[in-house]
């Protein structure tokens, strides 16, 4: 507090003004007693603010924390029940006109954007996961709202980052009568490399890619056996492996017999990102509009002397 000297005389002064109100009332009991003691020529000292910060409370982590983690498991659980039971060419109906499920792969971001840029993704959603515990430490503990959104925000950076992270499959899909088909690693032979269908496909059985020729540097990519429902690929290039994101969650939207108005397929994390972020601007909003300046009173007209 900033201390001020003060003559003798106005020593009177000073204390009629900490007993009486500008009104010239006598001042409430409770703001006496919570200012303190009044020192005579001294301005009274406020009470420290109390720290409301969220990384100091045990129960803002745990909002946090375990909204990550539900969010996380349920994300990861859902991706392997489904590609471990749907068929890849099966679209099963849930709920009629609302809900399926259909297998799809997306080595994109959002829509299918930036189709291959495994690395961009992998740096942004790290720069994301900084982002959010940022927001999280300097918020406030009461803001329960807004820690749950960060929390589902979160588990869905998460759930994509590590689909991006160690579903690595060649960016180059094969042919086949039931559609295009995704390969995986699944080991190496001298001169040549072996994938498998992912998901698995056991009736399409492995596949090679191998150097057609010594002179010209060509590979083709076909299957280790003959099938007549595969068509081999043959590239300029060998393919490189990239991050793929599972998806399965698929909203009908032919409503009226015409061409599909959403024609995407998503899964749990981005159910969490779109929901965590819209709950988070709404919350943002708010603080905006609560912390605008309201305009000030106007001045009251001092009273005429008699």
């Amino acid at each position: 507090c900033n201390s001020s000297a003060a003559s003798t005389g106005g020593s009177d002064s000073t204390l009629m003004s900490d007993t009486f109100d500008a009104r010239g009332g006598p001042r409430d009991a409770a703001d006496v007693s919570s200012a303190g003691p009044v020192v005579p020529g001294t301005k009274p000292c406020a009470a420290a603010p109390e720290p409301h910060d969220a990384r100091r409370s045990v129960a803002a982590w745990l909002r946090l924390i375990v909204v990550a983690a539900l969010g996380l498991t349920a994300d990861l659980a859902s991706k392997t029940w489904a590609f471990r039971t749907l068929h890849p060419a099966e679209r099963r109906v849930v709920i009629p006109h609302l809900l399926e499920f259909q297998l799809m792969l997306n080595p994109g971001a959002l829509f299918g954007i930036g189709r291959g840029q495994t690395t961009l993704f992998l740096v942004a959603s790290v720069f994301a996961l900084i982002m959010v515990v940022w927001m999280f430490v300097h918020s406030s503990r009461r803001r329960w709202v807004l820690h749950l959104s960060l929390g589902a925000v979160l588990a869905g950076a998460l759930g994509n980052l590590y689909d991006r992270a160690f579903i690595k499959l060649l960016e180059t899909p094969v042919p086949t009568r039931w559609g295009y088909v995704y390969l995986k690693p699944a080991g190496s032979d001298p001169g040549r490399q072996v994938f498998e269908p992912f998901p698995p496909r056991p009736e399409l059985g492995t596949f090679v890619l191998e150097s057609r020729s010594a002179s010209e540097p060509r590979w083709i990519l076909r299957p280790e056996q003959f099938n007549p429902a595969v068509r081999p690929v043959e590239l300029a290039r060998p393919p490189r492996l990239v991050g793929f994101v599972r998806d399965f969650i698929k909203i009908p939207t032919r409503w009226f017999g015409g061409r599909e108005l959403w024609p995407w397929v998503f899964n749990f994390a981005d159910t969490l990102l779109v929901v965590g972020v819209g709950v988070l601007a709404i919350c943002l909003w708010r603080e905006r509009g609560d912390a605008a300046p309201q305009p000030a009173d106007e001045p009251r007209p001092a009273p005429e002397s008699t």
